[in-house]
């Protein structure tokens, strides 16, 4: 056999060869064809450690006796939690529960606390209520008594006097907070420290009652003055940056209030 041919043979064997092997080493190294399971992507993300879900949430909830009840919850990041619920129309029908709550194994849902027996779907900004067999609701109440978080909550923040009447206030040292559980507010006047109670009402209506103070004398006590002045007249706040003014009517800010670092 001429010596042509016969490099001619052993090149196209070669080349044979050589895809048999390629072919079954690809299909070796693909993940589908392994066990002939189909390859599947493990998505590790979960409500529990993917979203920001700590913080404050309203909504209101359906009543058949009453025009609905406001329901305010806290999470915490330690797995507490305050709900505050009040039947409108019956103001003084507050009802206030604390307690821990847990995660479910997909971490998607939570429970409260035995005592309150209460389960929520956590979705991005959002608590949806569950069934009693802790199941999503469906239907026409699916998209009713859902809680919604608030971007910009009275709480959890120290609140630090700025301004006053329109003018930068010099005086370190005044600020104000906001307690969630029991609506009442905690705080220093620049010299006395002060308390009291506040209601909200719809359309960040807000309203300050029963403030007192100490009675320790200062040099200089005409920001204390003028911030107790004030909380006895403003009707409404507002919160945009991080910044909380209180107001009277629609009139300039009569309070100017900033997140303490």
């Amino acid at each position: 056999m001429p010596m042509k041919i016969v490099m001619t043979v052993m090149l196209m064997a070669f080349i044979l060869m050589s895809s048999c092997n390629a072919s079954k080493n690809a299909k070796s190294e693909n993940p589908s064809d392994v066990n002939n399971e189909p390859y599947k992507v493990v998505d590790s993300h979960t409500s529990q450690n993917a979203l920001d879900w700590n913080g404050f949430y309203s909504g209101t909830a359906a009543c058949p006796h009453c025009s609905g009840i406001k329901t305010e919850i806290s999470l915490s990041a330690d797995e507490t939690y305050v709900l505050k619920e009040v039947h409108q129309g019956k103001e003084d029908s507050v009802a206030i529960s604390k307690g821990t709550f847990k995660w479910d194994e997909a971490g998607q849902k939570i429970f409260l606390s035995k005592a309150n027996k209460r389960g929520y779907f956590v979705g991005e900004n959002r608590l949806m209520p569950l069934d009693d067999s802790g199941n999503r609701i469906t239907g026409e109440l699916a998209n009713k008594n859902v809680l919604t978080k608030l971007m910009n909550s009275l709480y959890g923040v120290k609140w630090k006097l700025v301004k006053l009447n329109g003018k930068d206030v010099s005086t370190k040292g005044a600020f104000m907070t906001f307690d969630f559980s029991d609506n009442k507010i905690y705080g220093n006047s620049s010299c006395n420290t002060f308390r009291g109670l506040f209601e909200m009402g719809a359309g960040n209506r807000i309203l300050f009652s029963k403030v007192a103070t100490t009675l320790m004398a200062c040099p200089d006590m005409s920001v204390e003055a003028a911030f107790m002045d004030i909380l006895n007249k403003v009707d409404n706040f507002a919160i945009n940056n991080k910044v909380l003014s209180l107001n009277k009517a629609r009139m300039a800010p009569l309070a100017v209030f900033e997140t303490s670092k």
